[in-house]
């Protein structure tokens, strides 16, 4: 079973769109882990079909500084979580 499967809308970044961080865990097993851990930092987190992982954060925040904040969770998370790896897949806009 896989946490937070719904579907949402994630907040804008301020320029009219929607943009998410794509996290892949490294072992599959570990996915819930994940989302568990972003989804308790008050991060909007959901498994896609290919497995990935979308991230948004609930609050406005320019690309970039979107993207070191992901990064900086999930380096967290790997460090709190023995055995735990997972890499950035990049950017959506949707």
């Amino acid at each position: 079973m896989r946490l937070a499967q719904r579907r949402f809308d994630g907040p804008g970044n301020g320029n009219g769109h929607h943009v998410s961080v794509m996290i892949r865990a490294a072992d599959d097993a570990l996915t819930d882990s994940l989302i568990g851990f972003l989804q308790r930092s008050r991060c909007l987190a959901e498994v896609r079909e290919n497995g990935a992982v979308a991230v948004f954060l609930p609050h406005d925040l320019p690309d970039e500084v979107e993207h070191a904040e992901v990064e900086s969770y999930l380096r967290l998370w790997e460090r709190t979580s023995p055995g735990a790896v997972a890499e950035l897949l990049g950017e959506t806009v949707g």
